[in-house]
């Protein structure tokens, strides 16, 4: 038997071996495990907190290769940095370009109560349906996190390779290595390019023999949609209803030629001796000709001078002789008018032919009323159907045709109905009278108010 605590190996017998006999020892080598628990306070807590219950989940590593408490050691607290927190994935889109797989950005939300840093998974382009005519394109990012900072197991991981380049490294208590000595850089890889000379604003994608590394500008060819074969050097455009890239009409010679293009005189754009027929809507000028000397204007059968223009201008006006002014001839049809006109607001909705006072509270025209002083003088009539609030055309002195008038006599008055007006004049007691125009006809009225008004 041998004695632990003496290293002292007992055999059994009464008397002493002789010198130089031979000892046969048969011994049995025990399975002792090694047994190593580990856990981790602040995610049982996380759980505790998001999920309730007690917040522990237990997982058990069998691994025969560990041999010692110290390798035991490190593989529980490796699997606790990658395991102890779940995984929490989310997806949000913008319109930024300069995001790719890989980086890890922080998120620092009061609204959403987040501070945290995430991984970029997964960046893709996709096509946003508007509802309207354009076509939107927005990347589409995939982040994850854990509730512990993935730095962690990184830098761990990180921490028990051998990243000098010397050589695998042993595990804790020997057997397997810890870690794999590697290049530290991109470019030290073996497939990979070389150097970045040329290469900014690139991103890194499999070459055509899918066997390496290579930068190369991004291609959205297959994000795109077009439509039948295009002719090298002609214009695309998109289809603002199918959102497809179409083949254009123009090539980008023209469309250089037409911004860079300079115009000289009777070589690109010569207009010639101007002799045609010009046409202005259902106007017609004719027989035109190039002006024959300074000061003159484009011709017609008769010149016509810079002075004949400014004699036209500048006419005086003869009575009787230039221009006799007759605004009733105008009056040919229901709703006409001649004269001198205003544009006000409204106070109130108003119809053509009301006769109008100004309320001087609102600063608004509103339809009179003789039943009381504080509704007149009326001074404008409504050429307009408008509503409260709105500009309307008003009359304030000429003639005026309304074929739902029916007046009886010369001189008209403000009526007791709102907005109307009469052949008769008010009689009632506290009523207003004030004439406001003298009938040309039953339905013509020459509108000339008078400002002052008497009651009865």
């Amino acid at each position: 038997m041998l004695y632990a605590d003496t290293k002292a190996l007992s055999l059994g017998t009464a008397s002493t071996p002789a010198e130089g006999v031979e000892l046969f020892i048969i011994y049995t080598v025990l399975g002792v495990p090694i047994c190593f628990k580990r856990d981790d306070k602040n995610s049982i807590a996380d759980r505790i907190e998001k999920e309730g219950g007690d917040g522990i989940i237990e997982f058990c590593i069998v691994d025969n290769n560990i041999n010692s408490l110290e390798w035991a050691n490190e593989a529980t607290k490796a699997d606790l940095l990658q395991n102890a927190d779940p995984t929490v994935n989310a997806t949000f889109i913008t319109n930024r370009n300069d995001i790719h797989s890989g980086q890890i950005i922080t998120l620092d939300s009061t609204k959403r109560d987040i501070n945290q840093q995430f991984i970029l998974q997964k960046v893709e382009l996709i096509r946003v349906d508007t509802g309207g005519a354009s076509i939107v394109y927005v990347y589409q990012v995939t982040i994850a996190n854990k509730f512990k900072k993935l730095e962690d197991l990184f830098l761990h991981l990180l921490d028990k390779a051998d990243v000098s380049g010397a050589g695998a490294a042993a595990a804790p208590g020997g057997g397997a290595p810890a870690g794999n000595g590697g290049a530290t850089t991109f470019l030290g890889l073996t497939d990979t390019p070389a150097n970045y000379t040329g290469s900014a604003n690139k991103f890194a994608k499999v070459n055509v023999g899918e066997n390496a590394l290579e930068f190369a500008i991004l291609s959205i060819e297959n994000n795109v949609i077009k439509t039948g074969a295009f002719t090298v050097g002609r214009i695309a455009k998109i289809n603002n209803t199918t959102g497809i890239i179409e083949m254009g009409t123009n090539t980008d010679t023209d469309v250089t030629d037409a911004v860079t293009k300079r115009h000289t005189a009777g070589a690109d754009t010569t207009l010639g001796t101007l002799v045609a027929d010009v046409n202005m809507g259902t106007h017609k000028l004719t027989g035109l000709s190039a002006p024959l000397a300074s000061g003159q204007s484009v011709r017609t059968t008769a010149t016509i001078t810079e002075a004949g223009l400014e004699d036209a201008v500048s006419k005086k006006h003869a009575q009787n002789t230039d221009t006799i002014l007759d605004m009733s001839a105008l009056l040919a049809s229901d709703h006409t008018y001649g004269g001198l006109r205003d544009y006000q607001y409204v106070g109130e909705s108003v119809v053509f032919g009301d006769l109008l006072y100004f309320n001087w509270t609102d600063k608004e025209w509103k339809k009179t009323d003789a039943d009381a002083a504080a509704t007149m003088p009326g001074l404008r009539i409504a050429l307009q159907d408008k509503s409260d609030g709105q500009l309307c055309d008003m009359l304030v002195k000429g003639y005026v045709r309304d074929d739902t008038w029916n007046f009886t006599a010369s001189i008209i008055y403000a009526s007791v109905t709102p907005g109307a007006m009469s052949s008769t004049a008010p009689s009632g007691a506290g009523d207003q009278v004030q004439r406001v125009g003298v009938a040309k006809s039953a339905d013509i009225l020459f509108f000339d108010p008078s400002i002052d008004v008497g009651e009865i």
